[in-house]
């Protein structure tokens, strides 16, 4: 089994770097086993190469950076038998890490990474959940995906000189909560229409729809305590008709897992959903701003069963 580590250059203001040296001193790792990568298609390129190169090899490829690195890098290796995905997290929020059980410190890490490698833990196939917005867009998340403030949080965020600094003091993730306060007070909540595996649905006064593969999303809160990234289904969270005011109480209580209890809290499992609104919905996508569900277009999701594979924890 060949390991290959892909480094996010960007992750974190290049804090990914002083993380990855961490973690290599604690590794043995052979020079042309590293790809060091500045986007997206840089990472894809390095994984499609990879495989080319020896397609009938067995591989373990970890991604060194944030939500976003791990999520288009597993983007990339779906439909290849052959890879393993591993992951050390370098971001600001980590959601990926903290649902996945990837350990943060570099010392645990390395002790995951070499036990795959040595066989001593079992493969683990996980779901996805496969979207295609507007009717050409498409991909997989494997964190979370989101319409409404939710998106509008994460768009402001990717653009957000106030992260950057964060970013430097290591305190990224506290983006999310600043953000939460200064856009539910500009807000306007969106009449969406839904179809969920089949059943028409009407959310009016809508503040977000969440959809879920493992709990957690934005840094840390647990919106969806239940999810289960491998049990063939995609976890569903529909918050609509509360104040501005209960909408920060309802957030503050999602690091506990605890939004569920509200009234105004609606939550679902399912297998396929579409939503349209009469009005532009931003959409997020594993943390990041994908665009917007427009006018008499739609966003539609449904799971995908174990359609990739990491290292199994529990093993």
């Amino acid at each position: 089994m060949r390991t290959i580590y892909i480094i996010n250059m960007n992750a974190k203001n290049s804090y990914s770097v002083p993380v990855w040296e961490k973690l290599q001193k604690q590794l043995m790792v052979h020079q042309d086993d590293l790809c060091f990568t500045h986007s997206v298609d840089e990472m894809r390129a390095a994984v499609r190469n990879a495989v080319e190169a020896a397609p009938d090899e067995k591989l373990f490829i970890v991604g060194v950076g944030g939500d976003g690195t791990i999520s288009a890098l597993i983007n990339q290796c779906i439909g290849y038998d052959n890879v393993t995905v591993g992951h050390f997290p370098a971001g600001s929020g980590n959601d990926f890490a903290k649902g996945y059980l990837w350990p943060a410190k570099a010392d645990q890490g390395a002790k995951v990474i070499r036990l795959f490698q040595e066989d001593r833990l079992q493969e683990k196939f996980h779901d996805t959940g496969l979207y295609v917005l507007n009717g050409y867009r498409k991909g997989y998340f494997v964190n979370s995906m989101g319409a409404g403030f939710d998106a509008k949080v994460t768009m402001r965020a990717q653009h957000s000189p106030i992260k950057k600094w964060l970013n430097r003091l290591s305190l990224g993730k506290l983006i999310y909560g600043v953000l939460v306060f200064s856009e539910a007070m500009k807000f306007k909540p969106l009449v969406l229409e839904a179809e969920i595996d089949g059943e028409k649905k009407s959310f009016q006064h809508t503040w977000f729809i969440t959809i879920s593969n493992q709990q957690y999303f934005g840094g840390g809160m647990k919106i969806s305590p239940k999810a289960d990234s491998a049990d063939g289904m995609l976890d569903l969270t529909v918050v609509q008709n509360l104040s501005r005011l209960k909408l920060l109480v309802v957030f503050l209580s999602v690091f506990f897992g605890r939004h569920t209890t509200f009234k105004e809290v609606e939550t679902y499992r399912v297998k396929e959903i579409l939503i349209t609104s009469p009005e532009p919905v931003p959409v997020q996508a594993d943390g990041d701003y994908i665009g917007f569900i427009e006018e008499n277009k739609k966003l539609h999701i449904e799971v995908q069963h174990h359609n990739w594979k990491t290292a199994d924890m529990n093993s």
